[in-house]
């Protein structure tokens, strides 16, 4: 008998129960080991599309992982017009599904294919698993935005974006309601409860698995199938600080990109530092706070200075300026931008970060007045 080729597979749009059932259908499926695994290191993607979030999580999913094909599992069809989509119908036997599996595999790109991961397991497992978790960071938080020049103005709306047509905007307009009306206050998507807020906006409980909740937070929605109304709180749900999340989805709408209208070239001050221990650490925070905090620089500015990528900066101000953390400094108070030597990045940079909140009285821990 020969050996069944090992896929590793995600999913998406499935309840707790859901999955558990899918990892025993996987362990049928005729002509593959199936294993279930992390987005980062799955071959294939499976979605259930039938859901009012089935085009979000398809879309999301393709935004991050492109060269990746998915298995759309529908009654209804393909959700899919591209060559690495494949359908699979419902009810899905095992023998169907492996079907499925075979021609989704063979539309793979070389780049996300099976190859490319034999070739990855070749290198050491920790230096292996250090870059996977740093490039899966980056891209969910920075993505892969070139640098622009400031001075074309199609290449300035390229890095721009409009926080109201994402989830951080609806979001923010339900704290905003919550705290004008003193109510608990819901964000609905159809006819079901996506978000609820407490009655002063700093505590937020949600219905939805973070991977559903974040490809809404990554791709524009469409207003009309959002509402937000008064409600009461859900006492199946645990309340969380918001502020966390609010960091997050400004980070998955900006991937890189400021907010429309910000400009380019106007000095950033860090009025508090963010707490990076409970917030979502993006790629070079620490140096781009610790040089807005002590010399206010513009944004492009602060890019050639510490020598990184301007999407590793814009992304960091986006998340600050949701949270209410920076400022831009009025014409008037412009001086002109000397900035100080770029810190060198290396292994002390967490030990710097330590150091740095120890002495930082206006720390900003994520859970305060946001």
């Amino acid at each position: 008998m020969s050996r069944r080729r090992e896929v590793r597979i995600c999913h998406g749009g499935m309840e707790e129960a859901e999955v558990r059932r899918f990892e025993q259908f996987l362990r049928h499926v005729t002509g593959f080991e199936c294993l279930l695994a992390e987005e980062p290191e799955a071959e294939v993607a499976v979605i259930d599309t039938d859901g009012d979030l089935g085009s979000y999580l398809v879309r999301a999913h393709r935004m991050l992982y492109p060269a990746r094909p998915i298995i759309h599992v529908s009654a209804q069809g393909s959700l899919g017009r591209d060559a690495l989509s494949v359908w699979a119908r419902k009810p899905v036997d095992p023998a169907a599904f492996g079907e499925a599996l075979a021609r989704a595999l063979a539309a793979a790109t070389p780049a996300g294919s099976s190859d490319s991961l034999v070739r990855g397991r070749q290198r050491r497992p920790s230096a292996l698993a250090r870059d996977r978790n740093a490039e899966r960071i980056a891209n969910l938080y920075v993505g892969s935005m070139t640098d622009i020049d400031v001075r074309d103005a199609a290449q300035r709306e390229r890095a721009s974006y409009h926080p109201g047509n994402y989830l951080q905007g609806f979001f923010e307009s339900a704290r905003q309601f919550a705290g004008e009306n003193g109510t608990v206050t819901a964000l609905m998507h159809r006819q079901e409860r996506i978000l609820t807020l407490s009655a002063d906006g700093l505590r937020v409980t949600t219905s939805l698995d973070r991977r559903s909740l974040r490809s809404l937070g990554l791709i524009p929605l469409a207003k009309q199938d959002f509402r937000i109304v008064s409600g009461t709180p859900d006492p199946d749900h645990v309340w969380q600080p918001a502020s966390p999340l609010l960091w997050e989805l400004a980070l998955w709408a900006s991937r890189g990109r400021i907010p429309a209208g910000v400009p380019f070239d106007v000095p950033v001050h860090l009025l508090r530092w963010p707490n990076l221990t409970r917030l979502g650490l993006t790629p070079d925070a620490i140096r781009i706070a610790a040089l807005w905090s002590g010399h206010p620089t513009s944004l492009v500015l602060s890019a050639r200075t510490l020598q990184l990528p301007q999407r590793n900066v814009f992304a960091f101000f986006s998340a600050c300026r949701a949270l209410g953390l920076v400022r831009l400094k009025a014409a008037t108070e412009q001086a002109p931008e000397v900035p100080p030597t770029a810190p060198a990045p290396g292994s002390a940079g967490r030990g710097l970060f330590n150091r740095i909140l120890a002495k930082l009285p206006g720390l900003h821990d994520g859970t305060e007045h946001r």
